[in-house]
């Protein structure tokens, strides 16, 4: 994923516990080039990721609580369920993976992600998968398509 992307890793939990979590991710095969902590930005808990200073036309947002997230970000999201780190068969994040391969090519992201969330492709992510299928597929050839 690191190949198109910057990949951040933001967290409310404790720096001990994102340290964790962020070398338990990088075995997995991901490639982070920073690791934030709320703590970073003072008493704030929300995730309000203008404060990278990125064109937010290409910032995906993916998070499992959604009062984290400032209302002027929201289009930037893809809601996820909790991850406890106890389930192995957990498939979540390969299925937003393969969401954001195909957001990649987008102009704007947050319009892709407005029409997934209109028809409705984004409310049920799979948790578990018994299907190599893909999870979605986005119409490139839609007249409304930015990519």
């Amino acid at each position: 994923m690191a190949d198109i992307y910057e990949l951040v890793l933001w967290t409310s939990a404790p720096s001990d516990y994102a340290a964790n979590a962020l070398r338990q991710l990088q075995c997995k095969g991901s490639e982070f080039s920073h690791l934030l902590s709320n703590m970073d930005f003072g008493a704030d808990l929300t995730k309000d990721v203008t404060k990278l200073g990125r064109d937010l036309s290409k910032v995906v947002l993916v998070d499992d609580d959604r009062d984290l997230i400032p209302d002027h970000v929201v289009d930037n999201a893809i809601m996820i369920e909790s991850y406890e780190g106890d389930n192995d068969d957990d498939c979540q994040l390969s299925n937003v993976a393969e969401i954001l391969r195909k957001l990649a090519v987008s102009k704007d992201v947050r319009g892709e992600l407005r029409k997934l969330r209109d028809d409705g492709a984004l409310d049920h992510i799979e948790v578990y998968s018994d299907s190599d299928d893909d999870v979605l597929e986005l119409d490139h050839n839609d007249d409304d398509f930015d990519g």
